[in-house]
């Protein structure tokens, strides 16, 4: 099972387009040309691994791009699952206490983990985020997953 990590960024500046020295801000404005990070996930499908079970992961902003990007991508590479979750819901900002009474940025409250059978929900309640982390259920998901694909079981929905 391969489990990637969210990329960091999908853009970088290449080694051979740095500068050697400091850029010095007397010169005056700034433009840096940013250029797609190499994506791993097709040579890995399709060379590398191309039986291993593969969980990529899917950040937006619009909700309404989540699920076509999602499905998209299992498309294009063919690999088994992408969880999916948007900007806002990771940390929404707004504060709890915790049971020691300390205060605490709110954690995910849902995720959507999507498959080429179809997609399910993980949600927390907003009053479970101070007493549990999402990704223990984000884990138990690719889990139940991962042995359907070993047993040969892969056509199920997704929370049958």
């Amino acid at each position: 099972m391969f489990y990637l990590a969210a990329a960091v960024s999908d853009f970088f500046i290449p080694h051979s387009n740095m500068h050697e020295h400091k850029i010095q801000s007397s010169e005056g404005p700034l433009h840096i040309a940013l250029q797609p990070v190499p994506k791993v996930l097709e040579p890995m499908v399709k060379e590398w691994a191309p039986h291993s079970f593969i969980v990529s992961f899917k950040l937006e902003t619009d909700e309404t791009l989540l699920l076509p990007k999602a499905r998209a991508a299992l498309s294009r590479y063919g690999h088994q699952a992408v969880i999916g979750n948007r900007l806002p819901y990771r940390y929404s900002g707004d504060q709890t206490k915790s049971a020691t009474g300390n205060l605490l940025h709110e954690r995910k409250l849902r995720v959507v983990v999507v498959t080429r059978q179809g997609h399910s929900d993980i949600r927390l309640a907003r009053e479970e985020v101070s007493t549990l982390d999402i990704e223990k259920y984000i884990v138990a998901k690719v889990k139940e997953l991962h042995i359907e694909h070993m047993l040969g079981d892969s056509d199920k929905t997704p929370g049958q």
